[in-house]
């Protein structure tokens, strides 16, 4: 979304236009749920009123429009699909048809929990989203055969299954709140290394020298957290993005060895026309 404060922007701007097209319209939804700019809802004043709030949702603002997907059976929301059966909503994956499931290979370079983490993280979201066993089932077992075309193992990935369904999903759903140590934890960013020792373990080891000093307890006074930037790959030694530029105007040689044009070039920063016998300034770099 562009700027790290794009979000909030939006948030501000949307919760305004969300108050005034709700407060405006005379018919409520019973459910309004929104995430940024993707809003799900449950209208249950019949097709042409919900038309017509959508219309009058569209008018708040010149520049907002709303595209709205309305279904009586089952409708997608970010990554879920709700479904109404039997006058029960169940929750599903939801995945777009583009979706390749690449998720980040095993032979990647990148520190080992964060290859590790991935089955557990991705399995751990299955429980949350699958309100059915037998979808869910199904899910992971269909997770289980992307992870293994990335590399990882067949055990590792049922180790991380059965670490994730020892939360039941009554828990799993439930908001986490960190505690007020792990929020205020200073990161200790470092580029990484495949090479590199056990940096957590490094800064566990001698923290306490730091809580030595007052001003060092003050200023630092929870156990920092190792942060990894990533290294410099191939792409980046390869292809520039950004393209060099010089505010130096004029004609003039190369000067590259194998070079056959720099003998006839003439530094200069005007021409002068052999037609007209005017004198142009040469405004860009030759």
């Amino acid at each position: 979304m562009g700027t790290c404060m794009a979000p909030t922007y939006a948030n501000i701007f949307m919760g305004a236009i969300e108050a005034g097209s709700l407060c405006a319209f005379p018919d409520k939804p019973l459910i309004w749920l929104r995430y940024i700019d993707d809003i799900f809802l449950i209208w249950t004043h019949g097709r042409a009123k919900l038309e017509s709030f959508i219309a009058h949702a569209n008018t708040f603002h010149p520049t907002i429009k709303f595209t709205s997907s309305i279904s009586d059976t089952q409708i997608p929301f970010l990554d879920v699909m709700v479904s109404l059966k039997n006058n029960t909503l169940h929750t599903d994956l939801y995945s777009k048809p583009t979706d390749t499931f690449n998720y980040l290979h095993w032979s990647s370079c990148h520190p080992f929990h964060t290859k590790s983490s991935i089955p557990y993280s991705l399995a751990f979201r299955l429980i949350r989203i699958c309100s059915c066993e037998e979808t869910l089932t199904r899910r992971l077992t269909e997770l289980t055969e992307h992870l293994k075309r990335r590399g990882f193992s067949l055990k590792h990935i049922q180790k991380a299954i059965l670490k994730a369904k020892e939360t039941p999903r009554s828990t799993a759903i439930q908001r986490r709140r960190l505690p007020e140590t792990q929020k205020n934890r200073i990161p200790f960013v470092i580029t990484y290394n495949p090479a590199l020792p056990n940096i957590s373990s490094i800064l566990k080891k001698y923290f306490p020298i730091l809580h030595t000093s007052p001003r060092c307890r003050r200023a630092i006074p929870h156990l920092p957290m190792a942060a990894f930037r990533r290294p410099k790959n191939l792409r980046d030694s390869l292809v520039h993005a950004n393209i060099q530029k010089t505010h130096i105007c004029g004609s003039r040689p190369c000067n590259i060895r194998r070079c056959l044009t720099c003998k006839l070039i003439t530094t200069t920063s005007q021409f002068t026309s052999t037609v007209t016998g005017k004198t142009y300034n040469i405004l860009h770099n030759l």
